[in-house]
């Protein structure tokens, strides 16, 4: 989109001196930071500046084009702060223009994306629809398992009106078949445009999902609030996952784990609610980001494991398994998880012994 308006041929070109200098300097990330790449900032700068102040330009492609190379900037560099006001910026525009009707179909797209990228970060709804031609993006031919078929079916048709969450189950489930069936190949990991655009659908859809601090969530009861919140949090979670896989922004990996990981220890009080949802994302998560010991909750997971007759750390694996599960992100770990749910038993096991003195070879 570089070459279509000179603002943004300058931001392209301040871009390119960055990077430049990046590959060759080993040091800095913005534009100031070295004195090529700010000189384009500043003709890219001046040139918006000049349209902003001529109202045929305020609202133009180029304009938009430019806004939308700040974002990019933003997100790729950690600057929050600063992508907040760009995209308001781009939020007005819009509005101002009439809607997404009135783009073509490439700045629709990136909106889209720099749009949920923010979205996740901040745990906000999208101010944009999806993008038109990527809402069945996700949609593919394959067959659901046979446990996912049963849970979706079992879901929607409950009274407890989760018929978004089996939407949402439904969608991420079609995305991690996606990268099941062709994570194989190594050059499937390089291509992050074909990603995006699998991803962003899926992560529209759950980011518009309710939250536990919605008004709107006053009116049910906890165990099924808790329930839902857990599983939109634990998919979030799969999708941030992929994103880091495919080397896309990520940033919002880091709160969505410690939100998840507080509402781990209330899982064994909301079994009555499909207690496999709770348990496969308990066992999912902890698998995926191995590194955050404190994810399994071993004593909730143990409470979850006992309701559901699940003896093992084998056999919660295979449970967890046969739900949504990213086989090249997740297998590495599987063996660690199953030691810590085994020791964990253990440990749970020796302490219910009602006889003095009893010992356990439990860590």
């Amino acid at each position: 989109m570089a070459v279509i308006d000179r603002t943004a041929f300058y931001l392209s070109l301040a871009n390119a001196a960055l990077f430049f200098h990046q590959m060759t300097e080993r040091k800095g990330c913005e534009y100031g930071d070295f004195e090529e790449s700010s000189k384009y900032l500043s003709l890219c700068l001046n040139g918006v500046a000049q349209r902003l102040e001529r109202e045929s330009h305020q609202i133009s492609d180029g304009v938009i084009t430019t806004v939308l190379g700040f974002l990019c900037h933003d997100s790729n560099v950690g600057r929050w702060d600063r992508y907040g006001v760009h995209m308001q910026g781009l939020n007005n525009i819009i509005q101002v223009r009439g809607g997404f009707h009135t783009l073509n179909s490439t700045i629709v797209m990136f909106t889209c994306w720099f749009d949920i990228l923010g979205a996740s970060v901040f745990d906000r709804k999208p101010l944009f629809p999806v993008a038109f031609g990527l809402s069945s993006a996700s949609a593919q031919d394959n067959v659901l398992s046979p446990s996912v078929t049963d849970l979706l079916m079992r879901i929607r048709d409950s009274s407890e009106g989760l018929f978004d969450m089996a939407t949402a189950l439904e969608k991420t489930a079609h995305l991690t078949m996606f990268v099941n069936n062709n994570g194989g190949n190594p050059l499937f990991w390089k291509d992050g445009a074909t990603a995006a655009s699998r991803i962003t659908p899926v992560l529209h859809l759950l980011l518009s999902l309710r939250r536990f601090t919605d008004p709107a969530s006053s009116g049910h009861t906890l165990p099924k609030l808790v329930l839902q919140e857990m599983v939109r949090l634990a998919l979030l979670i799969v999708v941030a996952s992929v994103k880091q896989a495919f080397a896309l922004t990520a940033d919002e990996l880091a709160g969505l784990l410690q939100r998840f990981s507080a509402f781990v220890p209330m899982a064994s009080r909301i079994d009555t609610y499909f207690p496999e949802l709770s348990f496969w994302a308990i066992i999912m998560v902890a698998t995926l980001q191995p590194d955050q010991s404190d994810l399994l909750h071993a004593r909730a997971t143990v409470n979850v494991m006992r309701a559901m007759g699940v003896k093992s750390g084998k056999a919660a694996i295979e449970i967890a398994q046969s739900f949504i599960w990213i086989d090249k992100l997740m297998e590495m770990s599987v063996a660690k998880v199953i030691f810590e749910i085994d020791d964990a038993l253990c440990c749970s096991e020796a302490d219910q012994e009602d006889y003095p003195g009893s010992q356990h070879t439990c860590r």
